[in-house]
């Protein structure tokens, strides 16, 4: 599997359409940091969506493949 934090930074740069970039600056990494906290809240939403209707219950039972920690 590749690198997770490489593949997210791929998403987000494809994401917001970031043509020449400095993955170091610390405006792209606040930039980065802010994203992957709305995915997560984003994430959240959906499960706590599935809940209510049914169709999330246990956690331990669920897996999305290629996906890492952070995403």
């Amino acid at each position: 599997m590749k690198n997770n934090r490489e593949e997210l930074i791929k998403q987000f740069i494809a994401a917001k359409g970031i043509k020449d970039v400095d993955v170091e600056s610390k405006t792209f990494l606040e930039e980065f940091s802010s994203w992957l906290k709305e995915r997560k809240a984003i994430g959240n939403k959906y499960i706590e969506w599935l809940k209510k209707f049914g169709l999330f219950q246990d956690s331990t039972k669920c897996a999305e493949v290629g996906k890492g920690i952070h995403d």
